[in-house]
């Protein structure tokens, strides 16, 4: 027994305590997704993180200026690593990608339509996401259950002959769209740099097909 103590506190003493490491961009748009990736470790042999605390870790910011992210990390010998970066949050949108284009088909659509959103920005485009006007973000309920346009949002878009792919449903709600023309964006990372491209949607009416399905 005393001596696997001393074993154990021989080891300790050793090697170094745990490891915190994170890796997350330096610098996004307000609103925009945030990816973290986990890179901690414990340099002991034979022991390992059992315990993370994440400060100030976030999916997304919404207000400008730097943001402090910090990560503690707790291994089975009880010592603890710690770790922090910053995250300067921007208000300006990326640029107008040059060349490329959204379109959405249809343009002009009533409430409770599909729309296929199609970006021409080559296939090494990485990181694709699509910002939606507020009147899209809302869960709206349909008779087959509740539906999170976020979640559809997230639906990952496919390459094909006419450039990067994805699809929208319009809420059907009467008052949210309001009928008028609204602007979707595309945002993407080309080559290290990050490039947007808009399109304009025209909404008018609701689906009759759909007042038909809420009776």
């Amino acid at each position: 027994m005393v001596a696997a103590l001393i074993a154990a506190l021989a080891s300790a003493a050793s090697f170094p305590p745990p490891v915190a490491s994170f890796t997350a961009p330096a610098s996004v748009v307000v609103g925009q997704s945030v990816g973290y990736a986990d890179h901690s470790y414990d340099p002991a042999p034979g022991h390992s993180i059992v315990v993370q605390i994440w400060i100030g870790r976030a999916s997304a910011f919404y207000t400008t200026g730097a943001h402090t992210v910090s990560l503690a990390v707790e291994d089975d010998r009880g010592l603890w690593g710690q770790t922090s970066r910053t995250i300067f949050v921007r208000s300006l949108r990326p640029p107008v990608a040059t060349g490329a284009q959204l379109t959405a088909a249809p343009s002009s659509v009533a409430r409770g339509d599909r729309v296929v959103l199609t970006l021409s920005a080559p296939s090494n485009a990485s990181s694709l996401r699509l910002e939606l006007p507020p009147p899209f973000t809302a869960p709206v309920t349909l008779p087959t259950g509740p539906i999170d346009y976020a979640a559809i949002n997230d639906t990952p878009w496919v390459f094909g002959s006419g450039g990067w792919q994805t699809a929208v449903w319009v809420p059907w709600t009467t008052n949210s769209p309001a009928d008028g023309s609204y602007t979707l964006t595309a945002q993407y990372d080309l080559n290290g740099t990050t490039l947007s491209a808009n399109t304009s949607l025209t909404i008018q009416g609701t689906d009759r097909v759909v007042l038909w399905r809420l009776h």
